[in-house]
């Protein structure tokens, strides 16, 4: 069954900052730009597609501040609190977010994002597509069909599937009449009125028993008391509300074509990095590496040094029992040049002249993980050694001082160079 997922760009943003901003975790990048709606909104996106198998994944936001809408009611939308500028800056973010990950965003001006995901819900139905629209906006509930399904995130790792039968135990209507509702019950988050009075409960029975609103008008004098002359007085009101409620699916989209949904890793890692999203360059290097098979290492195992084995930009690692390298047992040394891979046990390590010798020769420069520790913890040895170079901990902690400090911390953020 090929699925196509819709994502209604704004709606999630929005979800995903004030998740976020008010709960301790403005994230930023080194630079000071904030992160955090793009962070929840790519950890949103990345549960639902690691969840699902889509051909094809969309997204789709609203272009300009003013549409059509807003020709037919000119303070459409005037109650909503001025957008953060710690927001209005990430949107450019999640479009490179989106770039990075091989995911298509529409736009187009004197529109909103849910008439373009109308038009492309019902232009995937007619190709034969089942369709995923992914938002909080209930709006959309009104494009549920057999095959167009709404998913609405929550708390967790899960969404609300919301389709003909879950909207008929929510509102008892079917879903060309979620508009008629709109008319009647209004939305405070749109500023649209309705009828003044007449709740979800109210416009839901009206709605059932007469179908829509026209119908509802045609039969007013069947409505009685106060109700009927609350209705005539907002006639102008319901009707108006209605047609602002209504998503438009006939806007020409010939030049958009459905395609299949094959993200760049590489890519996407360079995203991640460049914004120091480190969780997700974590998870993306353990996927990566679990679909290749590792090269077996060859490690030879020594018990004494030869002087063939000496070479410049040899990388030296100590293994301790633990962190504590003042007092920790040592195990062993892990060698790494051209002329192999060795492991040295300290048993033996720490009596042999010629590795005494190579470690304190400065014509021979030393690659490490942690200087202060070699250093350190070979001196209760009475052995030196010198020219060490290069300290990855330290490079990391410069690289990244966000990072957590550890190996494999250091190694995930340092293949960037492979890409």
């Amino acid at each position: 069954m090929n699925k196509v997922l819709l994502i209604d760009g704004n709606s999630l943003l929005f979800r995903a900052f004030y998740a976020t901003a008010y709960s301790g975790e403005m994230l930023k990048s080194l630079d000071g730009t904030p992160t955090n709606a793009v962070y929840a909104f790519a950890n949103m996106l990345n549960k639902i597609l690691k969840a699902n198998n889509y051909y094809s994944v969309v997204v789709a936001f609203d272009k300009g501040k003013k549409n059509f809408r807003h020709d037919l009611l000119a303070n459409y939308k005037d109650g909503r609190s001025k957008t953060p500028e710690e927001l209005i800056v990430q949107f450019p973010i999640v479009k490179e977010f989106l770039d990075s990950y091989q995911i298509p965003y529409l736009e187009q001006e004197g529109y909103e994002a849910d008439d373009l995901l109308g038009c492309l819900a019902q232009r995937a139905e007619k190709e034969d597509f089942y369709v995923d629209i992914f938002s909080s906006d209930k709006d959309l509930y009104q494009l549920i069909s057999d095959k167009i399904h709404v998913l609405v995130p929550r708390q967790g790792d899960s969404a609300d599937i919301i389709d003909k039968t879950a909207l008929a135990d929510k509102w008892g209507v079917e879903p060309f009449q979620v508009p008629d509702l709109k008319g009647l019950m209004g939305d405070p988050s749109d500023n649209l009125k309705g009828v003044p009075g007449v709740g979800e409960k109210t416009a839901i029975k009206l709605i059932k028993e007469y179908h829509s609103i026209e119908n509802l008008y045609d039969n007013i004098a069947q409505v009685k008391g106060s109700l009927q002359q609350n209705l005539l007085n907002n006639k102008a009101s319901a009707l108006l509300c209605k047609k602002v409620a209504t998503i438009l699916c006939d806007l020409n989209l010939k030049t958009f074509a459905f395609t299949q949904f094959q993200p760049k890793q590489d890519v996407l890692m360079e995203f991640y990095l460049k914004y120091n999203m480190n969780s997700f360059v974590t998870k993306l290097f353990n996927n990566k590496q679990d679909n290749f098979q590792n090269p077996k290492l060859e490690v030879k195992i020594i018990e004494e040094w030869q002087e063939e084995y000496n070479e410049d930009n040899t990388t030296v690692y100590l293994e301790m029992f633990d962190e504590n390298y003042h007092l920790s047992e040592i195990i062993g040394f892990g060698i790494v040049n051209s002329k192999g891979i060795f492991y040295f046990d300290y048993i033996h390590a720490k009596h042999d002249k010629l590795w005494h010798q190579f470690l304190k020769d400065e014509k021979y420069q030393k690659l490490t993980y942690n200087a202060k520790s070699l250093i350190v913890a070979l001196a209760r040895n009475n052995i030196t050694i010198k020219n060490i170079t290069y300290d990855m901990m330290l490079a990391g902690y410069v690289y990244n001082s966000n990072a957590k400090n550890t190996l494999d911390t250091y190694i995930n953020l340092f293949e960037k160079k492979k890409y």
